[in-house]
């Protein structure tokens, strides 16, 4: 893996979400980019290697070291056509108030002071309705 650099444009946000992508310039003779994702001050470092310029962030999720809304990101990459990752850093951060994930209810702001109702209760079949 080599240096190749994050889009100017991809640097400084703190408004992603899961769904978002981030993106690379492309690197002639690439075939791999490797996206890697740091923590220091919680330990955490993670790569995933994609066959492209881009990934989604929603790639890194999982049940093994998944990015955590509302953390702060150091980003770096670097692909198999050289062997250094980029420099300096790119700072990114996952958005608390939209994780992405289908299912997931998010209470984003404390305000929510209605019902929730769902049926039938029990559930006899494992289905239910959702207004």
């Amino acid at each position: 893996m080599g240096p190749a650099t994050l889009k100017p444009t991809e640097c400084g946000l703190f408004n992603n979400t899961l769904n978002n992508r981030i993106y690379a310039n492309v690197m002639p003779g690439a075939t791999q980019y490797e996206f890697q994702f740091l923590d220091p001050d919680a330990g955490y470092v993670r790569s995933i290697i994609k066959p492209s310029a881009s990934m989604l962030f929603i790639d890194m999720g999982g049940s093994v070291n998944p990015l955590v809304p509302g953390v702060h990101y150091f980003v770096r990459i670097r692909t198999n056509a050289q062997s250094n990752y980029c420099l300096p850093f790119c700072t990114i951060t996952i958005d608390n108030a939209y994780t992405g994930m289908g299912g997931e209810l998010t209470q984003v702001d404390g305000s929510f002071n209605g019902d929730v109702q769902m049926w039938p209760n029990p559930v006899a079949d494992g289905r239910v309705n959702w207004p």
